[in-house]
């Protein structure tokens, strides 16, 4: 592995159809009653079936190593953390590009949003303690037992001059184009002092 992400990577089409076609052939010994698509982002396009759990597929390389650190770390995580953390249950691969299948049960719950939060002063701080316990408590896990259990380490520094490199070469174009009296040239930090 090691594949960059290229734009449009985010784009891959999925169809009801696929997922159910890849879920029968990587699973057969689960019966899919019902399939509904659910949602998708840059990495993953996901589906709920049978309303119980929930089937990512992976859509580009890169994505496909971090569900790698996910299916390492997250056992770690489900020890250390009071939260309740999604179990990968089904593991397998996309028959069209080899790219992981996961699927675990859904977590029933609220999601967090803007609304929930901003009706109710109380509810918002039932979150924040909420979310600043989950993650004392994720942060308190040592490095080397998550090393341990398999996750592997990635140098951010390196992986942002990555992205930026990237940014610069695909994105960057396309703004000046779209918006040519705002384009920047390059900036030195020296300028400003």
């Amino acid at each position: 592995m090691g594949g960059k992400f290229c734009p449009g990577d985010y784009r891959a089409i999925i169809s009801i159809e696929t997922a159910k076609k890849n879920i029968t052939d990587s699973f057969p010994n689960f019966k899919i009653n019902s399939i509904e698509y659910l949602g998708e982002g840059i990495n993953n396009t996901t589906f709920i079936a049978n309303n119980e759990y929930v089937f990512r597929f992976v859509k580009h390389e890169e994505a496909d190593e971090f569900i790698e650190n996910e299916i390492a770390i997250l056992p770690l995580i489900t020890e250390k953390v009071e939260l309740k953390i999604p179990e990968f249950q089904y593991k397998g691969t996309q028959k069209e590009n080899n790219y992981k299948i996961v699927a675990y049960k859904m977590i029933k719950g609220v999601s967090l949003d803007e609304e929930i939060i901003s009706n109710n002063i109380e509810t918002k701080k039932q979150a924040i303690i909420q979310i600043g316990f989950f993650l004392q408590q994720l942060h308190s896990i040592d490095p080397n037992e998550a090393e341990k259990a398999g996750l592997k380490h990635r140098n951010v520094y390196q992986y942002y001059l990555s992205q930026r490199e990237d940014a610069r070469e695909h994105l960057y174009p396309v703004i000046e184009n779209i918006y040519p009296q705002n384009a920047v040239k390059e900036v030195s930090l020296a300028s400003f002092f």
